[in-house]
């Protein structure tokens, strides 16, 4: 897909595509949440599927819309 890249899912904005298991989803609003942990999460809502909750830090391939 053109202009694909690799971004730190904090990164991701709405409207962006992400790959995930396979097709890309268009995100919709998103937001920063934390593990019990501590650790930073960002959850990622779609359009066609449920949310996806991913550590903030992990790499998450995109294309920006």
């Amino acid at each position: 897909m053109a202009d694909e890249q690799q971004l730190c899912a904090v990164r991701v904005r709405a409207r962006d595509l992400v790959l995930v298991r396979g097709l890309w989803c268009e995100v919709t609003p998103l937001r920063l949440d934390r593990y019990p942990t501590g650790g930073a999460a960002v959850v990622l809502a779609f359009t066609a599927r449920s949310p996806l909750r991913v550590p903030a830090h992990r790499l998450v391939r995109v294309v920006r819309r």
